[in-house]
């Protein structure tokens, strides 16, 4: 059970303890998760570089340029997701502090009329909320598609350069050979 002081019940409400918890756990399981992949991309990449050097030569350069080069996009793309999330996280706490106090506050509600002014409210923050989620699926889904062509568009790049600037010929042995 989570026990807070009082000043920190006075400095957050319980939406956002609620959001933090939800997706602070979230976070630190996706770390984990992810832990071996930051250690061993690096040293895949450096072992797959140095075999096709020796197979294709300098033509591995004009991979390793289009890698270099969609760097930036999917440095753009991973800025916005970012900044749209922190967007749809906070129209969330909104949310849910909105959510804490009609739900506390239910008989002054009721007493009053105020259903449909509260439920109207509750609306447009969660169509906010669900716009930014919506913009960062967007986000993500290019982030999808960048990641999975940029190996496409090396391995092609490579090839072009092997065979139409270094002049060698492409045999069906020597192609296998290099995927």
């Amino acid at each position: 059970m989570l026990k807070l002081s009082a000043s920190a019940k006075v400095k957050y409400s319980a939406g956002e303890v609620v959001n933090l918890l939800s997706t602070d756990v979230e976070r630190i399981r996706n770390f984990w998760y992810n832990l071996l992949d930051f250690v061993y991309t690096p040293l895949i990449i450096v072992l797959c570089l140095v075999g096709l050097t020796f197979t294709i030569g300098i033509n591995v350069l004009y991979g390793v340029g289009v890698i270099i080069a969609f760097l930036p996009l999917n440095g753009f793309l991973v800025n916005t997701a970012t900044k749209c999330e922190q967007r749809q996280m906070d129209y969330k706490d909104a949310r849910l502090k909105l959510m804490t106090d009609v739900l506390s506050g239910v008989k002054v509600l009721k007493l009053y009329a105020w259903e449909e002014s509260m439920r109207a409210r509750i609306a447009e923050i969660r169509t906010k909320e669900v716009t930014q989620l919506k913009y960062a699926v967007y986000c993500y889904s290019a982030m999808e598609i960048s990641f999975n062509a940029c190996p496409i568009l090396a391995t092609i790049v490579s090839f072009i350069g092997y065979i139409v600037i270094q002049g060698h010929p492409l045999t069906p042995q020597a192609w296998f050979k290099k995927l």
